[in-house]
């Protein structure tokens, strides 16, 4: 186990995770979505308040492999549909990573 700070931009101090990595090679795909997420903090006017935010991390081995942020192209007008969208977005980046393992021959739990 150990713990990793990093400097987010735009945020003041440090997110530290915590890395407990495994023998077991499970490839994981936690995501979630914040709906309409800066709306009443920013500009009324800015398009861009409304849109939701993405969020999702790949692990391997309960160790990550890749973690995204981003606000979504779409403008969602319900959380369900937020969370659809982020879903999707998770699954472009956990597929080709699937195929990976399985050309490299990794026998799935």
């Amino acid at each position: 186990t150990f713990y990793e700070n990093k400097l987010i931009p735009g945020k003041s101090g440090f997110c530290s995770m915590i890395v407990d990595p495994t023998d077991d090679l499970a490839l994981d795909c936690y995501c979630d979505a914040n709906f309409a997420g800066i709306w009443g903090h920013e500009d009324d006017q800015d398009p861009a308040c409304v849109k939701s935010r993405t969020g999702f991390v790949l692990t391997l081995g309960n160790a990550p492999i890749l973690w995204v942020s981003k606000l979504q192209t779409e403008v969602a007008c319900l959380t369900m549909e937020a969370e659809y969208i982020a879903l999707s977005h998770s699954m472009r980046e956990l597929l080709p990573v699937h195929w990976l393992m399985e050309e490299l021959a990794h026998p799935w739990n």
